[in-house]
């Protein structure tokens, strides 16, 4: 995994989402540290957590982890638009 294309993938998913660190944290069941780490590409995500994250902002893991070249799209939680 290209750990730099997934913490700028990841953080940006997280912000354009309105998430905090804390919020996203709470929603992944992970501290507030572990998403600092990833964000920060200090600390790679288990294949758990990265299919967590790609169901929970509707993302295929090809495009979490940056080995597809599609426009990161902002998250719109379901019932919502934009």
């Amino acid at each position: 995994m290209n750990a730099s294309s997934f913490s700028i993938i990841f953080h940006r998913l997280r912000v354009e989402a309105g998430y905090s660190m804390r919020q996203m944290a709470g929603l992944l069941d992970v501290s507030k540290t572990i998403i600092g780490a990833w964000e920060a590409g200090r600390k790679d995500p288990s294949l758990a957590n990265l299919i967590a994250i790609a169901e929970f902002f509707d993302v295929t893991l090809d495009w979490l982890v940056g080995r597809d070249n599609q426009d990161i799209v902002p998250y719109v939680p379901e019932g919502e638009n934009r």
